[in-house]
């Protein structure tokens, strides 16, 4: 193994713009394992509580800001935050203190969805977040904190779109759009033996060129991590924990659903939910023709069934159903 001099392993580094949040921001510094004399830069900090630890460099390679205005889950916060080395904004995720003293699975959580991503993006997709680095460093009382280094994302979310009321509704043209790119990009995943398992406004991302699905922390490559929505989760999951690609597809459907009514329909407590009158209230924002609404009704009962066997077994196959019948919807006057 080759030693090197400290000195060498220095790099210049770049301020953030102008718009970074420098007020009470934070910063993580690149690390180094020392052993004996040797200096090997850039390994990550194990779990062993006597070890040293050296700065690879004198300064942060992330400088992070206060507050997580990228994104506040259940289970963690996203900041936005500066990698002065390759001079680009980046997102930080961390797991929430409640959850890093849940037990071993929950601690894990961050590098197994790391883990997660970086085995999807082997076959490229563009609907799949990039993944930059994992660290684990100690918070102030010294527990270990995992931290996720990703692409921050540009668009907003769909929940945030759907909770706009200065905005007009979505275009037709636009909820297909968002609902054909994001089946693909959940077909892609069930394909390679990926079940999400918390497909929802939340975390569909209106990106561009391509929507991406983010939050891949209940999925099923990670064990023992049940944190999901109930109402856009389907009820063998929800119920028994059961899942397959049928599972995804019925919250994409219920994720279209919260898109022309604001709230995704309750199936678990009524499977009866989907009536005709809801068509014809005030929370329905689009016109249809009444032969449309029937099929439309239609598409929701199969899509959104109690039973996997009776909905639609991808979800570009509910997708291509609901695109084709919503193209001759329009806004209320």
């Amino acid at each position: 193994m080759n030693n090197f001099e400290p000195g060498l392993t220095k790099y210049n580094t770049a301020p953030p713009p102008n718009d970074f949040k420098r007020k009470n921001s934070w910063e993580i510094k690149e690390r180094a394992l020392i052993k004996s004399e040797d200096f090997t830069p850039f390994k990550l900090p194990t779990h062993d509580d006597t070890t040293e630890f050296k700065e690879v460099s004198g300064k942060a390679r992330y400088l992070v800001e206060e507050k997580p205005n990228v994104g506040t889950g259940g289970m963690s916060n996203v900041f936005r935050g500066w990698d002065s080395r390759l001079e680009r904004y980046v997102a930080v995720k961390e797991l929430l203190p409640d959850w890093l003293d849940s037990g071993e699975s929950y601690r894990n959580i961050i590098e197994l969805e790391a883990k997660t991503i970086e085995k999807l993006k082997k076959n490229f997709h563009p609907g799949i977040p990039n993944i930059y680095d994992y660290i684990e460093t100690r918070s102030l009382d010294g527990r270990i904190r995992p931290l996720l280094i990703m692409e921050l994302i540009e668009g907003e979310s769909l929940f945030l779109r759907l909770s706009d009321d200065v905005k007009q509704p979505l275009a037709i043209s636009e909820i297909s759009n968002i609902i054909t790119q994001t089946a693909d990009t959940v077909d892609f995943m069930n394909e390679n033996d990926l079940i999400h398992k918390d497909i929802k406004p939340k975390n569909i991302i209106l990106s561009q060129p391509h929507i991406k699905i983010i939050d891949y922390g209940s999925s099923s490559w990670i064990p023992d991590v049940d944190a999901v929505t109930a109402s856009y989760t389907s009820p063998e999951t929800y119920i028994n924990n059961t899942k397959d690609a049928r599972s995804d597809e019925y919250s994409l459907a219920a994720t279209a659903y919260s898109i022309f009514f604001g709230n995704p329909p309750d199936i678990i407590e009524n499977p009866e939910i989907i009536t005709e009158a809801q068509f014809y209230s005030k929370s329905f924002k689009y016109k249809v023709k009444d032969l449309d609404i029937k099929k439309l009704i239609n598409i929701f009962r199969k899509s959104l069934s109690k039973n996997p066997d009776d909905r639609y077994q991808t979800s570009t196959e509910f997708a291509q159903a609901f695109c084709k019948i919503i193209k001759n919807v329009g806004l209320k006057d």
